[in-house]
């Protein structure tokens, strides 16, 4: 039985005798109440993690730990403005409440995120950053990508699109794409919206903005070496992430990781002034404008 484990408590590890017996009691109730909930105990009860699958498009998890006989969440997945470190911890019970509450209302936020891992592929964030980031980048075509941005997770129309590329694409795209946001703005009948539109398909959205049917990266089923990057020649860099930075020569192939090209520049002993007027190590033309500022910021991404 669990309740046995705690008999040989290591010093590292103590917790009160009440604090014990309040645990085990909550415990006890939270599996009760909550028997889709996996409740598992480490660190002979100091440690407690809860997992709980969201209509089967995500798996939440959040551990907590009893430190000087109070909880405290040391970890959880959701993303990084839930403000779920800031609750109000006064037991167990109201930490796993307040925690599928918040899980709950982040139903529509994980559907599109869901809906967007499925219908193309993502250049970034690195993989073990996904849960928390509220952006994703979608690799458009070889040489265009656009990055979605979820300003507040709890509400998914309050979202924004830059697109990334050489400037004569993205000057088309841009136009496209805010021609078709006029237009609809203009036709819009706020009495045929229903409930499913809180649900939205950003990618199918941002499609038929655009007027294509699929992006092309996703029509083509691209080959992964043909998009190499052309520094350090591997399609993902050490964070997983893709090559998408690139020059405005519309006869140059290259294309390179974020990180690899600023490295590059740094050997180069380029100044900011270079790197705001950063050139392609290859055709000598001028790096697209509209990725200055992740040269400038390679952080910019975390």
């Amino acid at each position: 039985m669990e309740e046995d484990k705690f008999l040989n408590i290591s010093d590292s590890h103590q917790i009160d005798i009440k604090v014990l017996i309040k645990t085990l009691q909550d415990i006890k109730l939270l599996r009760e109440n909550f028997p889709d909930i996996l409740i598992e105990v480490k660190f002979n009860y100091s440690n407690i993690k809860f997992t709980k699958d969201i209509n089967f498009l995500k798996e939440v998890v959040l551990e907590v730990q009893n430190k000087d006989n109070r909880w405290k969440i040391i970890r959880h997945n959701l993303p990084e403005s839930a403000t779920i470190n800031n609750l109000k911890v006064e037991s167990l019970k109201s930490i796993v409440d307040n925690f599928l509450i918040i899980s709950n209302n982040l139903y529509p936020y994980f559907k599109v995120i869901d809906c967007l891992q499925n219908s193309c592929k993502i250049i970034a964030p690195e993989h073990d950053k996904r849960d928390v980031k509220l952006w994703r980048l979608l690799k458009y075509d070889k040489f265009t990508s656009i990055k979605v941005v979820f300003k507040n997770p709890f509400d998914i129309n309050d979202t924004g699109i830059t697109f990334y590329g050489k400037e004569h694409s993205v000057q088309s795209l841009l136009n496209t794409y805010n021609s078709s946001n006029e237009q609809e703005t203009k036709d819009m009948d706020v009495d045929s919206l229903t409930a499913d539109d809180e649900f939205q398909d950003i990618y199918r959205d941002i499609c038929n903005r655009l007027d294509i049917i699929d992006f092309p990266s996703v029509e083509n089923n691209e080959i992964n070496e043909e998009n190499e990057c052309a520094i350090c020649l591997s399609y993902e860099d050490e964070f997983n992430q893709l090559p998408f930075v690139c020059c405005d020569n519309s006869k140059c192939e290259c294309l390179f990781h974020v990180l690899c090209l600023n490295k590059h520049l740094s050997i180069k002993n380029t100044t900011v002034l270079t790197t705001r007027l950063a050139i392609c190590p290859f055709c000598k033309q001028k790096i697209s404008s509209n990725f200055l500022n992740l040269l400038q910021n390679v952080n910019l991404f975390d």
